[in-house]
């Protein structure tokens, strides 16, 4: 129903309204007719309720506030400043509430004043209590649905989902919010290691990944430059290429996030000495511990400390004539550490459905 639906819209992210208007100190004035029902000038201290006559005064305003909230709001938690003016063809109504939060301020038209106090009502209620005023939004239904509709874009124009969101549970929203489309990345890194070849080295590598921000899995390509090592007469220059399948989690929903990754590298150790290759396998599980920092909506920076431990590895010998061994020239390490840093990008998102 119209009405409904704009209320729901204007709590929930409705169109951005003039800027909160300062809170004063100008005590609701008590209704004429004297009834039980209003509110003195001492409870509502700092509470501006003006408007033209006809118009549901601020006794009735506090109680459909009330009635959403199902309690009395403390004088902490709600002070309201809104003014309704008569127009041409209706009303027009600005309104700032501020609770223990920041300040909501926005401008609403209707063609009944009514409607726009009760607009301004869900406002103030969900600003005391989102999850108990969600729960009675069946009462703003029934009372909004006898009354004139709210002067704005179709109901077309707004997001269908709006209409029930206020009856989400807590944890529905914290669903909704952790769910999100699922996206490729593509990541480029470069950084150092040592373990795997003679001395230390530098190296790159490229990931791309599948996944959401949280969780996703990635496939991710690795060459760590040649480096010579010397020995019994023979020069021998030693590289390592791998490729890993893993699995990665991140921890944070801000600019910044912790990264945990996992996988195994498969791999070869490269060796060249007097025109002789050998290309052993080399197997090594793999432990990556990092942090993302957003640099725009879709690049992010990426750095990372990890640890390989090789279970399959070489030893390179020097043979006699005959085929025996006879010294041992070069062997990779049982652990290869890295430091890596480099530049990841959002390469695109799947269409997703959050639940």
């Amino acid at each position: 129903m119209p009405v409904l639906h704009l209320l729901v819209h204007l709590v929930l992210g409705g169109p951005p309204g003039l800027p909160p208007a300062p809170t004063q100190s100008v005590p609701l004035s008590p209704a004429e007719n004297g009834s039980p029902d209003e509110t003195s000038d001492d409870d509502v201290q700092g509470w501006r309720w003006d408007v033209p006559s006809g118009c549901p005064p601020a006794h009735e305003l506090r109680a459909r506030i009330s009635a959403l909230v199902g309690r009395e709001p403390a004088a902490e938690e709600l002070v309201v400043d809104g003014q309704i003016d008569a127009s041409a063809g209706g009303y027009s109504m600005t309104l700032s509430v501020r609770g223990i939060g920041p300040v909501d301020a926005r401008t609403l038209a209707a063609a009944n004043c009514s409607v726009l106090t009760d607009a301004a009502a869900l406002i103030a209620a969900v600003v005391v209590d989102p999850l108990q005023s969600g729960a009675k939004v069946s009462w703003l239904q029934r009372e909004a649905s006898a009354r004139a509709g709210v002067v704005g874009s179709p109901p077309s124009q707004r997001p269908p989902a709006m209409a029930t969101s206020l009856a989400l549970s807590s944890t529905q929203r914290r669903r909704s919010s952790r769910a999100a489309p699922l996206s490729i990345w593509s990541r480029i890194r470069g950084g150092a290691e040592v373990g795997a070849v003679p001395g230390a080295t530098g190296g790159l590598d490229v990931a791309f990944g599948f996944g959401r921000p949280q969780i996703r899995g990635e496939l991710v390509g690795a060459f760590w430059f040649p480096r010579s090592v010397s020995r019994l007469g023979t020069t021998l220059r030693v590289a390592l290429g791998t490729i890993e399948p893993r699995i990665c989690g991140a921890l944070g929903e801000g600019r910044a996030a912790a990264t945990l990754c996992a996988g195994v590298e498969l791999g070869v150790v490269r060796a060249a000495a007097s025109n002789r290759v050998r290309q052993p396998p080399w197997v090594a599980p793999h432990l990556e511990v990092g942090v993302r920092v957003g640099l725009s909506a879709r690049v992010s920076l990426a750095l990372a400390l990890g640890g390989a431990f090789a279970v399959v590895r070489p030893a390179f010998r020097l043979e006699a004539p005959d085929g025996s061994a006879t010294a041992t020239i070069y062997g990779p390490g049982a652990i290869s550490l890295r430091a890596v840093a480099g530049v990841e990008v959002r390469l695109g998102r799947l269409a997703g459905r959050t639940k």
